[in-house]
């Protein structure tokens, strides 16, 4: 009998092999694979798991006019500010998938309290946290991130959580400290445009400007931006602001003009 095991055991590790094999022909497409296959040998449950979107390197991501590859795991920065959040509190982040998730996991992950907010780019999203994340995932020893949750079809569908940088909401304009005169005035005041995530209200967003001694002086409603007159110095504590996604300078009177000039004759066109 110990003979019979022996080879029976010998055939199903043969099988596994192929498994592995299929796996790594595949491509990050939305097939989904069975993982998680029980051996059950001398009494004793081995958990193999083949899961192509385990030990994935993170992909880069571009930031309008930077690059930046996340690392793969979650940021142990965000893990703790989770831990502190208050009732009806949020913190932003960017979260990268392992595939483009489907209608129903972004609703599970909502559920789960991280709800996906506007597109970056190589399967990254902003997102919005209201939940500790130790509930909602778990790490291994080699840093995959693993959905605790039953409910999705791949519990490895998320490859990392990451900060938003500072440097990454900032225009390059703002960062090699090249703003214009034109969006500056006398007072050492600078006039910026500041788009906040979807969600924060704008009786929100001007309450942290004004609490860096800015002031808002107008409100675009389709991007939920303002445009402010902040210290030039205040800048950096801006882009610390975890509701802050992107911080530009306003246009300047060349660009307002050729602005002005593409809707009268109606034409876009681009300056290279």
């Amino acid at each position: 009998m110990e003979n019979i095991s022996e080879i029976l055991f010998l055939i199903f590790l043969t099988c596994i092999g192929s498994i592995f094999a299929f796996n790594n022909s595949l491509n990050e497409t939305n097939t989904t694979v069975n993982y998680n296959v029980e051996v059950i040998n001398n009494s004793e449950n081995i958990t193999i798991d083949v899961s192509p979107y385990k030990n994935k390197e993170s992909k880069e991501v571009k930031f309008v006019d930077i690059k930046y590859k996340p690392n793969s795991e979650i940021n142990s920065k965000i893990k703790t500010k989770t831990k502190k959040l208050d009732s009806n509190e949020k913190i932003y982040s960017i979260l990268q998938f392992n595939k483009n998730p489907s209608k129903e996991e972004i609703k599970e992950l909502k559920n789960e309290g991280i709800e996906l907010l506007s597109y970056i780019s190589s399967d990254t999203w902003y997102v919005s946290i209201s939940q500790d994340l130790d509930n909602i995932f778990t790490t291994n020893d080699d840093g995959d991130v693993k959905l605790n949750s039953n409910n999705f079809n791949d519990e490895y569908l998320v490859r990392s959580i990451d900060e938003v940088k500072p440097e990454f909401k900032q225009s390059k304009y703002i960062r090699e400290d090249k703003i214009g005169d034109w969006a500056k005035d006398d007072k050492g005041n600078v006039y910026l445009m500041v788009q906040f995530h979807m969600g924060v209200s704008f009786e929100k967003a001007e309450t942290l400007v004004e609490n860096m001694g800015g002031e808002s002086l107008n409100k675009i409603k389709s991007i939920n931006s303002l445009t402010i007159s902040i210290p030039e110095n205040k800048i950096d504590d801006l882009s610390n602001i975890d509701e802050v996604k992107r911080i530009e300078t306003i246009s300047s009177p060349a660009e307002d003009k050729l602005a002005n000039s593409r809707k009268v004759i109606n034409v876009d066109y681009n300056l290279n």
